[in-house]
């Protein structure tokens, strides 16, 4: 009987163990990765003591990119980088222009003002604003709109920002530097659109909870955000999408 329970003592606490391995390789490996094309000169050594937090992780950089030799990275090359190894830092947005009164945490918002990662700004029934990211993505808000910044970042040795603004009701025009290394996203509940470098309209309403893209210039990637996993779909100049909780 003893070695009976010293045994199911062994098997449980291996499954703890091993699910706790499990745990830790997902908490990893489903944080949102950032994507970094490689340049002229570009190891993995050296990017891992540029970029990331741990530098000693490039040997899990290479597994995760499939990379036979991490001293000969071809130009052009897409690196898949979980955002927590990145060194990162928390910037924030500038107030270029106003129309109106425009809310943010109670307060009326002036032009030059800094705003910061969780800012919650309101528009009201009359004001527009226009602000200016780290990127140099200029955003301009309609009335009745309400948007959260919720993602202001810096990667610090990889050369890009990472900018995530939540769109919770009404009108929302970006335009982002051509050639932007990092990430640009408009969410709404129902979709998400992501660009580099382009010109476009995003819209949420309420009452019928459908979003719409709508493309200038550029191209937008397009994702649902329901019950289940969508792909995304690109979306060219002169084109838009409507997206629903369905």
């Amino acid at each position: 009987i003893g070695k009976r329970y010293f045994a199911v003592f062994l098997l449980a606490l291996f499954v703890v163990v091993f699910a706790n391995d499990i745990l830790a390789q997902q908490s990893d490996t489903e944080t949102p990765d950032y994507i970094y094309r490689t340049r002229a000169g570009d190891t993995l050594i050296g990017f891992a003591r540029r970029a990331l937090i741990e530098p000693g992780r490039w040997q899990d950089l290479q597994r995760l990119n499939g990379i036979a030799n991490p001293r000969r990275l071809p130009i052009g090359t897409p690196l898949r980088v979980p955002v927590a190894w990145l060194k990162q830092t928390v910037v924030d947005a500038e107030v270029i222009d106003i129309i109106g009164t425009v809310a943010v945490g109670g307060r009326a918002l002036r032009v030059g003002d800094r705003l910061a990662e969780g800012d919650e700004l309101d528009t009201g029934a009359t004001g527009f604003v226009s602000l200016r990211t780290g990127e140099g993505a200029v955003i301009v808000l309609q009335s009745g709109s309400r948007v959260v910044l919720q993602r202001l970042r810096r990667y610090d040795g990889a050369a890009a920002h990472d900018t995530r603004v939540e769109l919770e009701s009404g009108r929302a025009e970006s335009d982002v530097p051509t050639g932007n290394a990092g990430r640009f996203e408009i969410v709404t509940p129902v979709a998400i659109g992501a660009v580099r470098g382009t010109e476009f309209r995003v819209a949420f309403d309420q009452q019928d909870r459908s979003a719409r893209n709508e493309v200038v210039r550029g191209e937008v990637a397009v994702a649902g955000l329901g019950g289940g996993a969508t792909a995304e779909t690109a979306i060219a100049a002169g084109f838009g999408a409507r997206t629903d909780s369905s």
